[in-house]
């Protein structure tokens, strides 16, 4: 799935590529679109742009089989995390929000509101915030 987002941070359009069901596809754009939220992309100059995001969907009916995964390739598409955690003039996080990925409770976990996470960061001998973005990819390759 890729979806478009706003400057905003907001999901404003949706395109499944690959599925076979038409109803799933709807059902999944209208999640995307009333649920995901993104830390926007800024350009060079700081100002924040629309941009688009491809991510992997899987539907699965619940089931009680705790057997093993049927791989049919190669390798399992990357899951990708990022966050934006923004940290004040003393180095302490001030928010953390997801940029990409899913799991924002696991990843923002780490970075709880108020705790010190830099020694901070200064320009010019001023005490500045700053946002960082941490990035985690897991990809799985199967062996022969």
């Amino acid at each position: 799935m890729v979806v478009n987002i706003s400057p905003e941070g907001r999901v404003t359009d949706c395109v499944v590529k690959t599925s076979a069901s038409a109803s799933l596809d709807a059902a999944t754009c209208r999640i995307a679109t009333t649920r995901l939220a993104f830390e926007p992309r800024r350009d060079a100059t700081g100002i924040t742009v629309a941009s688009t995001y491809s991510l992997s969907v899987i539907w699965r009916l619940e089931s009680d089989d705790t057997g093993p995964i049927e791989v049919t390739g190669a390798t399992f598409p990357p899951n990708v995390m990022e966050a934006g955690i923004t940290v004040d003039e003393q180095g302490r996080v001030a928010s953390c929000r997801m940029s990409e990925g899913q799991s924002a409770d696991d990843m923002c976990s780490g970075y709880p509101v108020g705790k010190i996470k830099t020694p901070g960061f200064v320009r010019n001998g001023k005490p500045i915030r700053a946002i960082m973005r941490p990035r985690f990819v897991l990809t799985t390759e199967f062996l022969p």
